[in-house]
């Protein structure tokens, strides 16, 4: 995971940027705190390595804190819809995907001991990506009668989805249905970590990361951080593996936000000087913590 990180670190600045860096840190030692803050976790974990339950709880807490974060950040386009009485050009796709992955990790969660938090983040999520769905398809009643159809296609695709998932929780032998819930849950989370990607293209060919906001990406980069970190502890690899996934995925987004925003070559921006001093502290503590995964 070091020399992953180390590749990654060297990939997104260069050593003109390095140097411009340092230079932005000893001007800026405001950053720091930012930095100690995100990487917490990090030093939590080390801390009380050898309590592992302890720290899985730790871990899983400030990861039920986070995600409930990322689940109120389609309020703004919700209330948007409610007071324009119209869905305009929304997608209620991210709505559903997530409805559907929440639903498959939290009925896995509960075929173990010891999986509390997933289980917790999980119900929120789908409570909340529910209710997002249903005024969606609430106002997504004036539209076009194709488009509602289409509509009602993707809100009955999903209920299959989650049907068949409860199915196979109740009627399957449990450590098969174990395997198969989690099995379409990393899938799934794996997609939803993948999809800001989707507007790679856009943000390249305009140079604008308005499409990519900092606030959303560091989020997302601080959940995997924090549900890596707790399938870590726990010798999860059905954990690790999606939220893997998210940090590379983060990483990118943050590389492609620090050549597209523009900053003077002896002065980085904001932006760059966050996503480089947490992934170089990250790239610290784990290289010092002797981790290897």
């Amino acid at each position: 995971m070091c020399c992953v990180l180390a590749v990654v670190e060297k990939w997104l600045v260069d050593d003109r940027d390095l140097d411009s860096a340092e230079h932005c840190f000893r001007k800026r030692r405001g950053h720091l705190s930012l930095t100690f803050f995100l990487s917490l976790p990090f030093l939590l974990a080390f801390l009380f390595q050898p309590v592992m339950v302890e720290v899985s709880t730790i871990l899983g807490v400030g990861g039920i804190v986070v995600a409930f974060g990322l689940f109120l950040s389609p309020l703004s386009t919700i209330q948007r819809i409610i007071k324009g009485k119209s869905t305009f050009d929304f997608s209620q796709l991210p709505f559903l995907t997530q409805l559907v992955e929440s639903s498959h990790w939290a009925l896995w969660s509960t075929t173990l001991s010891n999986r509390e938090e997933v289980f917790i983040t999980n119900v929120l999520g789908a409570l909340f990506m529910f209710t997002y769905a249903c005024i969606f398809m609430f106002y997504a009643q004036q539209q076009p009668v194709p488009q509602r159809k289409a509509l009602n296609l993707q809100a009955l695709l999903a209920f299959c989805l989650i049907l068949i998932a409860l199915s196979i929780f109740l009627l399957v032998e449990k450590s098969l249905a174990r395997t198969l819930l989690v099995a379409c849950a990393v899938f799934y989370n794996c997609l939803k970590y993948s999809s800001p990607l989707s507007v790679a293209r856009l943000v390249i060919s305009t140079k604008s990361v308005q499409f990519m906001p900092l606030p959303l990406t560091l989020a997302c980069l601080l959940c995997s951080l924090l549900w890596g970190l707790y399938g870590v502890v726990l010798h999860d690899i059905w954990i690790i593996i999606p939220n893997m996934l998210g940090l590379v995925c983060s990483f990118a987004q943050g590389k492609m936000k620090a050549v597209c925003s523009t900053h003077d070559s002896h002065d980085m921006s904001i932006q760059q000087i966050i996503v480089v001093s947490l992934l170089h502290s990250i790239h610290v503590l784990l290289m010092k913590s002797g981790i290897r995964i």
